[in-house]
């Protein structure tokens, strides 16, 4: 063969071989949660969900995994042993979207909330570091998984004729059931009941009953499509590769909508009987007062000597773009000089201009403050309320950051294929020497190879044709 001829062959083999894997879709609505962390070495374990290490034959292939609490975990609205081990998750916090996957699971996670307790590579990606928070509120939602290839069976390392597990790995959305048929799919389908931790035993405990092979295996995904592996032998620790993947979702599955999630936005509320969401009180003074309040059942009671303060703060910052307004209520007792007001990035070190406040009196009295006009910075930390002049008595109430009807969205999709927003994908690509990677897809529709290529692949038939 001419080399000109040979590089061809080259090209269009890296065209196949080299194949773009299908991005993820939604696959219900988006719901708030929490996050947490947790260490974890992923080239060791996968955890309860028994993939193996990260980048092994039968792994995950994504740093980004997750051990949901219960409620997330076992999925009854599925079926009695419907686990959501190898199903992906959209995650949207604070800073940033990360697609992961299920790989664990956290029994000791708050419940009954939706908690995802998250490998620290996820982890970070979703919070700033220089919070040094530990946990925090997200918006999250399943999704269809990016894996490459067709479904795969992970036998059980003990494994034999007498006692046969399988772990479904590499599937794009969730397994529903399992069925086997033996003597070569002519014995009826026996449907093989999950264990919780994501193995389906074809005879528990070794009951003497022979497994006879070449064994079919049915599986079932949560979309009820159905593919069937033939094992031709029980081998223990062997991975046998399935003819197909499941379908692709279709948009609107679940009631899902195409649009990226919107982090939670629960920052607008600082004071109202309480603080409120993330919002704090920082330092020693001020108290919660029951017997005055401008509505509901307290306000926040401040014994103000001359330049004494009081921050309201948060960990995670507000960003300034949602709102144009703070607003409060303010009262206080005898004569008063003014009251200060800035708001500050503590992150980095940014300060809004003062606010000057001079006409409070005894009888409360609603304050707005226009953040344009402080020029108030990107990322709020704390509101800082300071006493200029004589000692006073001074009560707030419904303190509030009002959002803006303009407001820019916070809509983040982790997928940069499908929604051109961000990429923050935790797969890991597969070295091309290494053995125990992931088996890239060697298909492709010609119609989807570029023009190029495809005059090529056209040429180069024609010329080995003659």
């Amino acid at each position: 063969m001419s080399p000109l001829l040979w590089s061809m062959v080259v090209i269009m083999g890296g065209a196949f071989v080299g194949a773009v894997r299908e991005p993820s879709r939604p696959m219900e609505p988006c719901t708030e949660g929490m996050i947490t962390h947790y260490d974890v070495d992923l080239t060791q374990t996968s955890g309860k969900c028994q993939f193996g290490p990260t980048n092994g034959p039968s792994g995950p292939g994504y740093n980004f995994t997750a051990a949901p609490s219960n409620v997330i975990y076992f999925m009854p609205q599925y079926g009695d042993d419907v686990i959501a081990c190898g199903i992906c998750y959209e995650l949207v916090g604070p800073i940033s979207a990360v697609r992961l996957m299920v790989t664990d699971s956290c029994p000791d996670c708050s419940e009954p909330y939706a908690h995802f307790d998250l490998s620290p590579q996820a982890f970070d990606v979703l919070m700033d570091p220089r919070t040094g928070m530990g946990s925090e509120n997200v918006t999250y939602r399943m999704i269809s998984c990016d894996v490459d290839g067709p479904i795969k069976l992970l036998i059980k390392e003990d494994s034999s004729e007498y006692y046969t597990a399988f772990t479904v790995v590499n599937h794009r959305v969730g397994v529903l059931s399992l069925e086997v048929s033996q003597h070569g799919g002519t014995d009826a389908w026996e449907t093989i009941p999950r264990q919780e931790w994501n193995e389906f035993e074809v005879h528990p405990n070794g009951d003497g009953f022979n497994t006879t092979t070449p064994l079919h295996v049915r599986v079932t995904s949560l979309t009820g499509q159905q593919i069937t592996v033939i094992v031709n032998e029980v081998i223990g620790g062997a991975v046998v590769d399935g003819p197909s993947q499941f379908d692709q979702v279709p948009y609107g599955f679940g009631g899902s909508s195409p649009e990226c999630c919107e982090p939670p936005n629960n920052f607008g509320i600082l004071f109202d009987d309480d603080f409120e969401g993330p919002w704090e009180k920082w330092g020693s003074l001020g108290s919660i007062d029951t017997s005055t309040k401008h509505s509901g059942t307290s306000s926040l009671d401040l014994n103000f000597d001359a330049w004494d303060g009081i921050n309201i703060g948060t960990n995670i910052p507000a960003t300034r773009n949602q709102f144009d307004t703070l607003q409060f209520w303010a009262r206080v007792t005898g004569s008063f000089e003014s009251l200060m007001v800035t708001l500050h990035d503590n992150l980095d070190s940014i300060i809004s201009d003062t606010a000057l406040f001079t006409t409070l009196t005894s009888s409360w009295q609603l304050f707005e403050l226009n953040l344009t006009v402080i020029n108030c910075p990107d990322f709020i930390n704390t509101v800082y309320f300071q006493n200029s002049g004589n000692t006073v008595e001074l009560w707030l109430d419904d303190i509030e950051l009002i959002l803006s009807p303009t407001r820019p969205s916070l809509a983040e999709c982790s997928d940069p294929v499908v929604e051109g927003l961000h990429s923050a994908s935790g797969w890991v690509p597969p070295s091309p020497s290494d053995s125990t990677s992931h088996t890239p897809s060697t298909s492709m529709a010609v119609s989807s190879l570029p023009h190029v290529q495809l005059a090529l692949l056209c040429f180069m038939t024609f010329i080995i044709a003659f």
